[in-house]
């Protein structure tokens, strides 16, 4: 058996993310043509899978299209993927850049895991608290001071150019949706969470896995001369 034979996905009985092994897959993928000038894309894979711990034989189901994702600064899109599973786990919404904040910062990924833990078993309350528990540790993966007030820390990632003037509407709304449900109980449906979700998901994103190349080549590029500059 080969590494191409193993992945991680989601145990309907294990309830939880484990290593499993590949027995079949089949991958389809689609065009939709829109209009004249635009179209739609996207791929479906199905797979027959056994979890490595408890030998559960399921079916595995991973959707995306290019109507849902995040758009980077410099235009890469990095689409949402759909799993589900039968038996079913639930609503499964771990993204597959997980196991890359893991190696950036273990705390951070504590926290994501307990959130996405969370919301699997429908403890909304709970999994909006830890949202801005992750905004707040990720704010501090770049430096900004511990001892500041959310909103003056949502003003700061937005000051250093980490997020748009509308991200940071957003992620002020994360924050508060956070402090609302720790303090007076407020708690979030399903689609409401999502929203929450998304934001603070593409602001982790950007922050702990941006590509530090783009800024050493940004830094090698000569910068233009002046109008009357001589040669």
């Amino acid at each position: 058996m080969t590494d191409e034979d193993k992945m991680k996905a989601p145990c309907p009985t294990c309830r939880g993310l484990c290593n499993v092994i590949i027995h079949g897959e089949k991958k389809s993928e689609w065009e939709d043509q829109i209009d004249r000038h635009n179209f739609m894309y996207g791929s479906t894979t199905h797979k027959l899978l056994e979890c490595c711990g408890c030998n559960t034989v399921f079916y595995y189901k991973d959707s995306w299209n290019s109507e849902v994702g995040d758009h980077d600064f410099e235009g890469n899109f990095t689409p949402f993927h759909e799993i589900e599973t039968v038996p079913g786990t639930g609503k499964f919404l771990r993204p597959e850049w997980l196991d890359q904040i893991y190696r950036q910062d273990f705390i951070l990924h504590s926290i994501l895991v307990e959130v996405y833990t969370a919301y699997e078993n429908k403890a909304l309350i709970l999994a909006s608290t830890g949202l801005r528990i992750a905004f707040d540790r990720t704010s501090n993966f770049i430096g900004v001071p511990e001892h500041l007030t959310m909103e003056q820390k949502v003003k700061q990632v937005f000051e250093q150019g980490y997020v748009s003037e509308t991200e940071r509407e957003h992620l002020a709304v994360v924050t508060n949706a956070g402090n609302a449900a720790a303090h007076r109980g407020w708690m979030p449906d399903e689609s409401d969470f999502e929203s929450l979700l998304r934001t603070t998901e593409k602001f982790i994103h950007r922050v702990v896995l941006r590509d530090h190349r783009i800024e050493a080549i940004g830094a090698l590029i000569p910068k233009r001369q002046k109008k009357g500059a001589k040669d």
